[in-house]
């Protein structure tokens, strides 16, 4: 299995201090959250050298400084040389586009506790990703019945909301690359979800709650 974080954001919900410092290299108990999430993925059974990590050239945040902390932290990194103008699904397509294998997905921002990350990877599930309920709030959303994800977006009729921790097998990760080229002028400007849920009814992708964690 491989892993791959997603961190070529701007910075715009950060505001002024997202103009300093990307959001994966602000510092939470003494680590940075890229650290912190790159030990959590070696801890899980990932070796370091199979983790890509995906960041920005465009952009206030992204200066040579700021690239370069994180090539200290990690050596395996591409630049999204478009990530103002190419979203989130083309930074997932630029680390994913020579994988071959199962891979864990996460954003750069994200912060968890290593047991929830575990149980994603543990999961019987080969292709899930962690759910959790948020009730009246305008997010997206994801439908599931009997386990299986049917559906998902701001508008799907559930309770329960989409959190970027993912998990793809080798066979799903070939389908949602095929699915991202087959319109990629369409995706690329978008997140990755769009194309997951393009594809959520003909490939199976599960369900894992995180309240159960």
């Amino acid at each position: 299995m491989k892993a791959i974080i997603l961190a070529a954001g701007v910075g715009n919900r950060l505001g002024e201090m997202g103009k300093v410092v990307p959001k994966c290299l602000i510092n939470i108990g003494g680590k940075s959250i890229l650290e912190r999430n790159i030990n959590i993925l070696v801890n899980c059974g990932i070796k370091r050298e199979d983790i890509v990590v995906i960041i920005g050239k465009e952009g206030e945040t992204w200066s040579e400084e700021n690239q370069n902390k994180i090539k200290a932290i990690h050596y395996n990194v591409i630049i999204n040389p478009e990530n103002v103008a190419k979203n989130q699904a083309y930074s997932f397509w630029l680390g994913a586009k020579e994988i071959d294998d199962s891979i864990v997905c996460i954003d750069g921002d994200s912060v968890f506790h290593e047991c929830v990350l575990k149980r994603l990877v543990d999961n019987s599930y080969d292709s899930c990703f962690l759910t959790r309920v948020v009730p009246n709030e305008r997010r997206t959303r994801v439908l599931v019945k009997e386990g299986r994800v049917l559906d998902f977006g701001k508008e799907a009729l559930s309770d329960r909301v989409y959190t970027p921790l993912l998990k793809f097998s080798a066979k799903f990760l070939d389908a949602l690359k095929k699915e991202i080229l087959s319109n990629s002028d369409k995706y690329f400007a978008t997140s990755i979800d769009v194309a997951i849920k393009s594809i959520c009814k003909e490939h199976e992708i599960f369900n894992v709650n995180l309240e159960d964690s």
